[in-house]
This record gives C-alpha cells, structure tokens and sequence, in this order.
C-alpha cells in the first residue's frame, strides 16, 4: 500500500510537470507538443483531449488526459479533468510550488507480476537525473478508480 502511495504522488508529479510544460507553450502548441514528446517528458505516451490556461490567474485545466502502459497502447491511467494553481513568478525564479491540484474522475490500471508492477519504469524515470524539490498545497481528489490486477499466480484452468 505504500508503495501505491508513493505511485500516486509520482503520477500527480508527472501530471504536473506535463502541465506546467503545456502552459509554457500556448494550449493548441502546447498540447500538440506533449502529445507527441510524452515519452521524452515522462517516459510514456500521453495524450491530451483538451487544455485551457489562464496566465492571470495561475490556472491550467487538462482535460481527457491518458497515459498509457510501456507498451504504448494500453491505458495505465485516465483523468477527465486535471485542474492546477501555481503561480507563476514563483515557478519563474524557480519554485516549483504547485497551489492546488483537482483530479476528477481519474481510473488507474495497476498490475502486478511476482515483485514487480507496470509503474515501476514511471518511478525510475522520474528518480533519474538530479534531484528536484517541489511543494503542492492542496490536493483534492474525487472519483477515482483503482484496478489492481495481481498477476503473480497461475491461472486456474
């Protein structure tokens, strides 16, 4: 279970970084940017239905968002509407200091197999490289699915 606590933070984190990413370009680059770069900003394919940002107030809605498994064709996770509030002087001098997160309606596809689980190249992917320091306010969550598939046994004929 702690483990798919800290899965949880690692995916919020990523959903982040692919929004603050998105709301450096304008919404239709932007997106069409991520939707095409996901691998290289994440390490998996994602996909953005829709993106709106508002640079008065610090606001960046993502909507009908999915990453999917390594393999590239299968969602590992799918959020409706992802909402974020930062500000950002503080993430231009350098804070990465994320105000509020709103998931809604997000269904996660986890699947183990003997010790390992289809995120684990997420968590690795995102411990490479130089450690980074964040913060995030507030987090609100509503709707959210959890599959857990355990693979570790034999199927029963």
């Amino acid at each position: 279970m702690r483990k798919l606590a800290k899965t949880l933070v690692v995916i919020i984190i990523l959903l982040a970084i692919v929004a603050v990413a998105v709301a450096f370009l304008t919404a239709p680059m932007g997106k069409r940017y991520v939707n095409s770069h996901g691998e290289e900003l994440i390490g998996r394919k994602v996909n953005i239905g829709d993106f709106r940002f508002n640079i008065l107030t610090g606001n960046a809605t993502l909507e009908n968002v999915t990453i999917y498994e390594k393999n590239g064709t299968d969602a590992f996770m799918e959020v409706d509407d992802l909402s974020l509030n930062f500000s950002l002087m503080k993430l231009i001098t350098g804070d990465i200091h994320i105000d509020g997160i709103h998931i809604d309606d997000a269904k996660m596809n986890i699947v183990q197999r003997d010790t390992t689980y289809n995120y684990d190249d997420l968590v690795a992917y995102m411990s490479e490289g130089e450690p980074s320091e964040y913060s995030i306010g507030k987090l609100r969550m509503s709707g959210i699915e959890i599959h857990y598939k355990d693979m570790s046994f034999p199927s029963v004929p």
